[in-house]
């Protein structure tokens, strides 16, 4: 069927690659959920939006483009469902502190309600100065902070030393910038449903 094909392309990021808009899916997916459930992220470098994805394979092949429509229709209805429950699971929680490995989650933390620290900055292969580390223990231990993020396929050696210095725990985030056979899901909305849970037990929140 290739409405449901249609779908899991996109959740899976391969709809824009076979599209040729590179490294687009991982930015746009993991960045804001309802923008992207109201298909309002612009994706791909060249600023292309993702309801252009449709549209673009209904061209490119006219005889189905309905079951394009309809796919991309699905898909944004359960791109809804994921943001209520975020919404939902994130609207009280023990700490609004939020402290990652890197700064790969400040819009879904704006989204949210939550505030980001990245321990690295904006990339995961930056190495912190002394006084930026010694900073945010200062600030894990003023906060209250009882979980720190690592992440999907980076070393967590960082947050490991600020959860030993502050007695923190450290958990897992999937920022999607690849599926693999330790991805906590197939696509996108288990896999974001799987940081969901993991936000929730880290955030203490009910």
């Amino acid at each position: 069927d290739l409405a449901v094909d249609f779908q899991k392309k996109v959740l899976t990021g391969n709809a824009v690659l076979d599209l040729g808009w590179k490294d687009a899916a991982a930015t746009a997916l993991v960045l804001d959920t309802r923008d992207l459930a109201i298909a309002k992220v612009e994706a791909s470098n060249d600023g292309t939006a993702w309801t252009a994805v449709p549209h673009e394979l209904a061209a490119a092949d006219p005889a189905n483009a309905a079951d394009y429509r309809a796919g991309a229709a699905a898909l944004v209805t359960e791109l809804g469902s994921l943001d209520a429950e975020f919404e939902k699971g994130l609207a009280s929680c023990a700490s609004t502190d939020l402290v990652t490995g890197h700064a790969a989650f400040g819009y879904l933390a704006a989204r949210y309600g939550l505030g980001q620290e990245g321990i690295a900055g904006i990339s995961p292969d930056a190495e912190p100065d002394a006084a930026t580390l010694r900073d945010l223990v200062t600030h894990v231990r003023e906060s209250g902070v009882s979980t720190v993020y690592a992440e999907t396929l980076v070393s967590p050696a960082l947050a490991e030393t600020i959860a030993r210095e502050t007695g923190a725990k450290v958990a897992v985030l999937d920022p999607l910038e690849g599926l693999t056979d330790a991805s906590a899901g197939a696509d996108y909305l288990e896999v974001m449903r799987a940081n969901l849970k993991t936000l929730r037990e880290g955030q203490g929140c009910t």
